[in-house]
């Protein structure tokens, strides 16, 4: 293996290493986008039961009757909560799943480089 094909070689592991991590930082900003997204949802959710919360109790007239509505404001929250909380756990496993992806693909680049240099290396060595 010649000095060139060497320079060549590390150019192209360093590139395809680049254009990996550049993917990676896609993923991350990606999940990161969304879960936070899904985070504010969540917040708006909290402060409008809130609201929901402070009228029904301006406004209710008989204790059982207030009690009863929180207790349909407190569901309603509940459902609302797990299905956000869904929605992160989908956006995990699709993350988890481009990871995945990467680091094979990652893996393969690598295999495949390190079986040119040592073909390289046999025919250096054999000539």
């Amino acid at each position: 293996m010649n000095m060139n094909e060497t320079i060549e070689l590390m150019n192209q592991s360093t590139s395809e290493g680049y254009a990996n991590l550049n993917k990676l930082a896609e993923i991350n900003m990606n999940a990161w986008q969304q879960l936070a997204a899904g985070e504010m949802a969540v917040m708006n959710l909290f402060f409008e039961t809130a609201g929901k919360q402070a009228d029904l109790l301006k406004d209710g007239k008989r204790v059982d009757e207030v009690m009863g509505k929180q207790a349909e404001l407190a569901r309603d929250l509940g459902e609302q909560l797990l299905e956000s909380n869904k929605k992160v756990v989908e956006i995990l496993g699709t993350t988890r799943e481009e990871y995945q992806h990467v680091a094979e693909v990652s893996t393969e680049q690598a295999r495949s480089q390190m079986n040119e240099a040592a073909e390289a290396v046999k025919h250096a060595q054999a000539a």
